[in-house]
């Protein structure tokens, strides 16, 4: 298995910790790194599973952002200087996360992510050289923006978004599972409680396939909704959560 190979798995099964040791050592033994878009997806992978540490342990919150931070800022070194324009487009959902939740302006993290189609266009290279994949550029510019749709309470729109993401999913288990449980969030929205019912049925499903394809990131945030949904008669939406990346 090759280093990136490995790197995704740990993300996917939410070995964080794992995951940024071994970047941690990789680049420290392999400096300076090769300028590559494969270092570049290595480098992205860590600041996510960084971000993801510094939301879910509070007491060293501060610690995993500036981690998540720097490795934000090597991925965008590899990126550019390789040329990898998929890479770059990947790069601006974190500024559109951070326009979204610390600013509170959803409606300029989705003109920052309507970035992405024209930096899709830019990468003339064969599909086999792409990293990350073309596909997973163009699954994620519309699942992004269907997410910030939903967090202002635009279920319609998120939902047409979101529908756009899961027409995209070719050969790509994970991603429709991921964009299935986004779409059943904004289905839920649309219809209010009265939907409760198939959205259990449908995250149910979402963790039965998610835990048998051992995509344990997945199978976690659809176990949190079933919580949610098993815990309250009036369920606020906005209490649902997404797959983030």
């Amino acid at each position: 298995m090759c280093e990136l190979d490995k790197i995704r798995r740990f993300y996917v099964n939410r070995e964080d910790k794992k995951l940024l040791a071994l970047t941690e050592e990789l680049w420290q033994n392999k400096r300076p790194y090769g300028l590559s878009a494969e270092n570049g997806e290595i480098c992205r992978y860590a600041m996510l599973a960084a971000f993801r540490q510094a939301k879910e342990i509070a007491s060293d919150k501060n610690n995993y952002y500036a981690r998540g931070l720097t490795w934000k800022s090597r991925a965008r070194v590899m990126f550019s200087a390789s040329a990898s324009f998929t890479g770059e487009a990947m790069m601006l959902i974190p500024d559109a996360y951070a326009v979204a939740f610390e600013f509170k302006r959803f409606d300029l993290a989705r003109e920052i992510l309507h970035e992405m189609p024209r930096l899709i266009e830019l990468d003339n290279r064969n599909a086999a050289d792409q990293i990350p994949s073309k596909a997973m550029v163009e699954r994620c510019y519309p699942e992004k923006v269907g997410y910030f749709y939903f967090r202002e309470e635009q279920y319609s729109d998120g939902k047409a978004y979101y529908q756009k993401a899961l027409d995209a999913t070719n050969n790509d288990p994970r991603g429709r599972l991921k964009v299935q449980l986004g779409l059943a969030n904004c289905n839920f929205g649309v219809s209010g409680n009265r939907g409760s019912s198939a959205l259990i049925k449908e995250m149910q499903r979402i963790h039965r396939e998610a835990e048998a394809a051992y995509f344990q990131d997945v199978v976690y945030v659809a176990e949190v909704n079933n919580k949610i949904l098993a815990s309250n008669s009036e369920i606020n939406p906005q209490n649902l959560k997404f797959v983030e990346i």
